[in-house]
């Protein structure tokens, strides 16, 4: 979602991180009608002059003028909380919402507009499923804005594993299934650019207020990472596909035609032992052709994430996004994408899911099927810092 929501989405983790706390910084003026509190100018301008060519969602006005007092927690302890809240799996902060969530806790994004708690919940449940619980978010910069009153900006690049006959199903007004074609594909994966978010945490509780998600950029501030351009839907087919299509000029390395070439020759040596399924050699053979099948998917999937396939920066970041490369994916029409207001609908809706039924209950939210725990070192850890073990959240 391994598991985290970084979109939303935010959920959600290979990963790697980094946050340095900038002392002395010079900001440009806003080019945006941020201008109510000083707190509200402090969080612009530094937008703004860290990221001059991005566009931010006006949603993010009304989020940055609410009163927002002074934090009572160290430098350290703040960016330390936000790091664990990006990496912890979404089933874990599904399941201790509670404990984790203010009661006032507003979700921001282009794609959904504000959200409150039961929203944000009902995004990241619908993400956890539709996904199977694996997505990967890497945290690329982390770090506290001065003079803010405890805002933290983050950077974090997620990708979504969608396998065969995989759903995503959007309930009404939206009312589709998105389902992953049958084919000989591994997984699809939704891959994101470096997403902008906000983040701000109770003044005196280790408990989120606010968690904004709404701009991205194809290069991190931070200045390591490489530029990330959008790759057209064909050539991530052509890709897939080992070079053989109609559009494009890709040339596969020699590292992949040669593991593809072994591959095939496995195959057929399999063929040869039918009828003894049973056998020592069979097994053997199967799994061989198992362990080089990753090498190969590992090797394309080195190449595609060179690139994002979630349509760059006119969906801002999230939900949308995310839906853009399943419409490309399932063959829909992306110019029937939904609405921001009809995505909103769904999640702050009167009907909700939230009903013990369907995993809901007092204590947060328990998936009718088992979406696998925590599953690395770093999702552990996370878990850990809000005292959330590993059974416990395989429980969850």
């Amino acid at each position: 979602m391994q598991r985290s929501l970084a979109v939303a989405l935010t959920l959600l983790v290979c990963r790697s991180w980094s946050f340095t706390v900038k002392t002395n910084h010079r900001y440009r003026h806003s080019r945006q009608s941020l201008k109510s509190t000083s707190t509200s100018n402090t969080v612009s301008d530094y937008l703004t002059s860290s990221y001059p060519s991005t566009s931010f969602d006006p949603s993010l006005n009304n989020l940055l003028q609410s009163e927002s007092s002074p934090s009572t927690q160290s430098p350290s302890t703040l960016t330390s909380l936000a790091r664990s809240i990006l990496l912890l799996p979404s089933t874990a902060l599904l399941s201790r919402s509670h404990s984790l969530l203010s009661p006032s806790f507003t979700y921001t994004s282009p794609s959904t507009g504000p959200l409150d708690s039961i929203g944000y919940l009902r995004l990241l449940k619908l993400l956890d499923v539709g996904f199977g619980g694996e997505t990967s978010t890497n945290i690329i910069d982390l770090r506290l804005i001065p003079d803010s009153n405890g805002w933290i900006a983050f950077e974090t690049r997620t990708t979504y594993a969608f396998p065969p006959g995989q759903t995503l199903t959007l309930p009404p007004p939206v009312d589709f299934t998105l389902k992953s074609p049958e084919d000989t594909i591994s997984s699809w994966r939704v891959r994101s650019e470096y997403e902008v978010g906000l983040m701000k945490f109770d003044p005196a509780k280790n408990i989120l207020t606010d968690l904004y998600i709404g701009g991205v950029v194809s290069k991190s501030i931070s200045g390591r990472d490489k530029v990330i351009e959008q790759m057209k839907p064909e050539e991530e087919l052509l890709i897939l596909a080992g070079g053989k299509g109609k559009a494009g000029n890709y040339q596969e390395s020699e590292e992949v035609k040669k593991l593809r070439a072994v591959i095939v020759g496995m195959y057929d040596k399999l063929e040869t032992l039918a009828g003894q399924e049973s056998s020592m050699g069979f097994m053997k053979q199967k799994s061989d052709i198992g362990d080089y099948e990753l090498q190969l998917e590992t090797a394309i999937g080195d190449v595609l994430n060179q690139k994002s396939n979630t349509g760059g920066a006119e969906f801002l970041g999230g939900l949308r996004g995310v839906l853009f490369a399943l419409f490309v994916r399932c063959g829909k029409d992306v110019g029937t994408l939904p609405s921001k207001e009809q995505l909103r609908e769904i999640f702050m809706g009167e009907d909700g899911d939230e009903g013990t039924g369907s995993g809901w209950g007092d204590e947060g939210y328990k998936p009718l099927i088992p979406l696998g725990g925590i599953s690395t070192q770093a999702e552990a850890q996370a878990a850990v810092d809000f005292g959330i073990t590993t059974k416990q959240n395989q429980k969850s």
